[in-house]
């Protein structure tokens, strides 16, 4: 059983490499606002997590991720993020 607060830490950690991933480097942010939806359990199976950049400007960056069963690839948590470009 995966517990929301993993669920949370994991889904900030993928959007950071995102940011990573879209701008070719690590850029200084913090974590402004994260939003979850928790839609199901998850046990006896891995997760996947997949982070999406929706738009990146010059000081806000916003962001969806979602956490899928790696077994049944249903969706088990959505969320959206705002992260501060410093």
């Amino acid at each position: 059983m995966l517990c929301g607060q993993a669920m949370m830490a994991a889904a900030d950690t993928a959007m950071v490499l995102a940011l990573i991933n879209h701008f070719g480097e690590f850029r200084p942010c913090t974590t402004v606002q994260m939003n979850s939806s928790f839609l199901k359990p998850l046990s006896s199976q891995d997760a996947l997590i997949e982070a999406r950049v929706l738009r990146a400007g010059k000081s806000l960056a916003f962001g969806e991720i979602d956490i899928r069963g790696a077994d049944d690839g249903k969706s088990v948590s959505r969320v959206t993020t705002t992260y501060a470009l410093l």
